[in-house]
């Protein structure tokens, strides 16, 4: 029997104001998916990697601006996921504000390790994550961490 995916009425408004800066957390359909800490050491190891090499790229391109961890996107007004890493492109930068970016991002990247696969892989979170998304992600063969997801997405010029 299939159950239908929780629907909640947080607004996105609501949602910065209830979680502080030291948590992460998601907005899905109106209802605040908190997350658990700490990251394992290998998920935090490949974040850590990811963001060196992402923002060496980005700076040296000037092709946008990368955020990591607890930078909430504005994707409705009951949704508002935290990528781990998300890229807002140069030409949208003016969507970042202080603690969230003001519409989605270009590219979000989510660690999924096995303690977060079903949160990760839940069909409400990951079409919410990133709508009208492909998945491009490939297995890395780490010794706890299953698999790397990278969801890009082109944003059209009529975003928020």
């Amino acid at each position: 029997m299939a159950t239908e995916p929780a629907v909640g009425t947080v607004t996105f408004a609501e949602f910065l104001e209830t979680v502080r800066e030291d948590q992460k957390a998601d907005l899905i359909d109106g209802v605040i998916y908190y997350m658990s800490s700490p990251d394992n050491t290998e998920h935090n190891d490949l974040i850590c990697w990811l963001v060196v090499v992402l923002r060496i790229f980005l700076r040296r391109t000037d092709l946008g601006r990368l955020t990591v961890d607890r930078v909430a996107y504005w994707l409705g007004e009951r949704q508002g996921p935290e990528p781990d890493i998300g890229i807002v492109l140069s030409e949208r930068v003016g969507l970042v504000k202080r603690g969230y970016v003001d519409g989605p991002p270009d590219v979000a990247i989510e660690i999924v390790s096995p303690e977060s696969i079903e949160r990760d892989y839940s069909a409400s979170v990951t079409n919410t994550k990133m709508p009208a998304s492909a998945n491009i992600g490939s297995s890395i063969p780490t010794n706890s961490l299953s698999h790397f997801s990278c969801a890009a997405r082109r944003v059209s010029s009529r975003s928020r």
